[in-house]
């Protein structure tokens, strides 16, 4: 899973991603709620960010894929991936 930060999208990885495809793994990535094609996602103009709906899309993205799952994430997308990561770790009990 490829996560482009504040400023980024999908296809900052457009080097990397067939680099890991070709090394066996099962690659995704998608741009950010209220990022580039991802925008109308994104809150309002004066609504607050919040890091829940990135959180929630992370965690959906990896159940389509066949392998263990890998993320990488820079900028405010590397906070997303650890907030995912313990949102799973607390659910798991």
């Amino acid at each position: 899973m490829l996560l482009p930060g504040a400023t980024g999208s999908k296809e900052d990885f457009v080097l990397l991603a067939p680099l890991l495809a070709d090394a066996g793994y099962f690659v995704q990535s998608h741009d950010l709620a209220g990022h580039y094609q991802a925008c109308a996602a994104g809150p309002g103009g004066t609504e607050p960010w919040d890091y829940a709906p990135f959180v929630a899309d992370l965690i959906v993205f990896p159940d389509a894929g066949p392998t263990p799952v890998h993320v990488l994430g820079y900028s405010i997308a590397g906070i997303v991936a650890e907030l995912a990561l313990a949102a799973l770790y607390r659910a798991a009990g």
